[in-house]
């Protein structure tokens, strides 16, 4: 079982090839009741600029489209199979121009300062290989006032979450207090934290 998993799912930070293709296609369906959790919490404005940073399938790209009308979305990743099916995922909202799709990494992020309203980060900080450094990139490009959003399925707390760090490469899992004294070290002064009851799921909105 151990090997089967590995096979599948080593490269879920940067899914590549065929594996990787299949691994993109899940991520919407998987993500689904994650994903609509952590809306439940989130209330952009229509015209917010939002950056969703490790876009993967491309659903959270498609919710903030839906939810921000007149404003715009881009979607980064490292992956070519998750930039792919994130265009291919929101291809109308690209074609009008509100939708903008390019590979890029969190540690270099390729936008102007104050340049974006909503930033996310979904079941991706875990592959972030400087946390601190990372937020504080994500904070030069966030506007003051807005709001960065980090959502993870692994809470750092249960002990069967420390059992995917054999299956998938260069996962770090983090409790929520870990990623709030990132967040302090980078600056960010407005912090506020959910648990899901059932499935210990977290979700940070933060600012500053």
């Amino acid at each position: 079982m151990f090997k089967f998993l590995r096979r599948i799912f080593r490269k879920m930070g940067k899914p590549e090839g065929n594996m990787g293709k299949i691994l993109v296609g899940g991520m919407n369906a998987g993500h689904a009741k994650l994903t609509q959790w952590a809306f439940s919490h989130i209330h952009p404005g229509a015209g917010d600029k939002v950056l969703d940073i490790g876009c993967g399938g491309g659903a959270v790209v498609a919710r903030f489209l839906d939810l921000c009308p007149s404003g715009e979305v881009t979607g980064i990743d490292i992956s070519d199979s998750s930039l792919t099916m994130t265009e291919r995922f929101n291809k109308k909202e690209i074609e009008k121009g509100r939708c903008h799709v390019l590979k890029a990494d969190v540690v270099n992020l390729p936008f102007e300062g104050e340049s974006f309203d909503y930033i996310s980060a979904f079941e991706t900080i875990y592959f972030w290989p400087d946390l601190t450094e990372a937020f504080r990139e994500v904070r030069r490009v966030l506007r003051p006032g807005g709001v960065f959003v980090i959502c993870n399925e692994f809470n750092g707390l249960d002990k069967k979450d420390e059992k995917w760090k054999e299956v998938i490469d260069d996962l770090s899992i983090y409790t929520q207090y870990d990623i709030v004294n990132h967040l302090s070290e980078a600056g960010f002064t407005r912090v506020k934290c959910y648990k899901h009851e059932e499935f210990g799921w977290i979700m940070i909105l933060c600012g500053y």
